[in-house]
């Protein structure tokens, strides 16, 4: 019978906030490369809540080169291109309680829309709190879940062309070629 319940109020909670908003995302950029996430409550009554070692937010990202995080956070870049920010200070950390900035400097200095599904196949997927469920303002815990959002990050920095790069090795070797019978004389 309590498992019952406690299956009961994970659905019900699941169901009465299938569209909740446990937190808001504003993204910016200043043009050179620095792309910031400020992390704020959302419009629902629930808050997310992260502990050391359990939760995340997380991101994909294009060309990093440093990322920066908050007091009591660590962020790394994984090879796949997602950038994870993990709380490592003591007790649970509420998101949004102050509002929290995270950055990514990049080498790219385009913005896109990183707003496809998670569940599609895609370059770019939205973003992902994972963590607890709490009530808000009095956190008691309800449920681990995830909450994903959109943001504006780094565009891919396209690779160059087999044609550009041809081009350029045999004006780079005519170059040479016509610098060399230019000593002889």
């Amino acid at each position: 019978m309590k498992f019952t319940l406690c299956l009961f109020a994970a659905l019900l909670f699941r169901a009465t906030t299938a569209f909740a908003t446990l937190a808001t995302v504003s993204s910016s950029n200043d043009g050179n490369g620095l792309f910031s996430y400020t992390f704020s409550l959302g419009t629902d009554p629930y808050v997310w809540g992260l502990a050391n070692g359990n939760g995340t937010i997380a991101l994909r990202s294009e060309a990093v080169l440093q990322i920066y995080s908050p007091a009591g956070w660590s962020g790394t870049w994984q090879p796949d291109g997602w950038v994870n920010w993990s709380y490592t200070g003591p007790g649970t950390v509420f998101i949004g309680e102050p509002s929290l900035t995270f950055s990514i400097l990049s080498e790219s200095t385009t913005a896109i829309a990183y707003n496809e599904p998670l569940a599609q196949e895609g370059n770019f997927p939205r973003g992902v709190i994972g963590g607890g469920a709490y009530t808000y303002p009095d956190h008691t815990g309800l449920a681990v879940g995830y909450e994903s959002f959109d943001f504006i990050g780094p565009a891919p920095i396209p690779e160059p062309a087999t044609g550009t790069l041809l081009s350029i090795g045999a004006i780079s070797l005519l170059a040479l070629k016509r610098r060399q019978v230019f000593v002889r004389r």
